[in-house]
């Protein structure tokens, strides 16, 4: 799906700055919480991708894909969005407890992030 494939995406970009920042150590930015869980969780699916000695995660997206792909890195706001940590909680909160995405959406600060976030077609409410 995309939200996979841009994880992946977000994955790699952690796994390069992390390495210029932390001399290669992705282990002290998820110990130190710098990062959300969908942030650790794509870190770890990019660190296994590479493990397994596969090359490029991008392989099988279609032209269009990329080009979402692109514009949504392109997007500041939306980047930052998906990178804020207590936003992924939220995310990751509403994905596993019934009720908590209607809870959030009507909550001052998290339900303007989700709507846009929806808007861009970067969650679904199922």
């Amino acid at each position: 799906s995309f939200l996979n494939e841009f994880c992946r995406v977000m994955g790699n970009h952690f796994v390069k700055l992390d390495k210029k920042q932390n001399k290669g150590s992705v282990k002290n930015a998820t110990e130190k919480n710098v990062m959300g869980p969908l942030a650790q969780k794509a870190v770890q699916k990019e660190q296994e991708r590479k493990e397994r000695g596969e090359t490029s995660w991008d392989r099988g997206m279609s032209r269009q894909e990329r080009e979402r792909l692109d514009a949504i890195m392109a997007d500041q706001e939306l980047t930052s969005l998906l990178m804020d940590v207590d936003l992924q909680r939220v995310m990751n909160e509403c994905s596993n407890l019934p009720g908590r995405m209607r809870m959030y959406m009507q909550h001052k600060d998290y339900g303007p992030k989700l709507k846009k976030l929806i808007n861009a077609g970067l969650l679904q409410i199922a």
